[in-house]
């Protein structure tokens, strides 16, 4: 009976195929990028980040969401120069900036003492 319910078990794993890159294709790829822009361009929409061998370029989309020094801003206000992080996603053979975060991260405010404690 032991031999029967492992047969039972093999059969039932081989009639379901496993294909763990059918999950990997359905989820776009994704990178974390941080760098300093040496080159934007507003008609193609695209911004280079210099690289110790090479320069990496993200296509920015209408979907891509910009911050300056955390608050709202365009493409227009990134320039040459500047700081930036984010998050792109690949899209064939592009990569698309999903979030665009120019600039330093905004202090967060200290930790405020309860009232009372002098």
């Amino acid at each position: 009976m032991v031999a029967l319910a492992l047969n039972q078990g093999l059969t039932q794993e081989a009639a379901a195929p496993k294909n763990p890159t059918a999950k990997a294709s359905e989820r776009a790829k994704q990178m974390p990028f941080r760098g300093t822009i040496v080159k934007i361009d507003l008609e193609a929409k695209t911004v280079t980040l210099g690289g110790k061998e090479k320069d990496r370029t993200f296509v920015v989309t209408d979907q891509t969401k910009i911050k300056r020094d955390g608050e709202v801003a365009r493409l227009e206000d990134v320039r040459t120069g500047d700081t930036v992080g984010g998050l792109a996603r690949a899209n064939g053979d592009k990569w698309e900036v999903v979030t665009l975060n120019v600039g330093e991260k905004p202090a967060k405010a200290p930790a405020k003492e309860p009232a009372g404690n002098n």
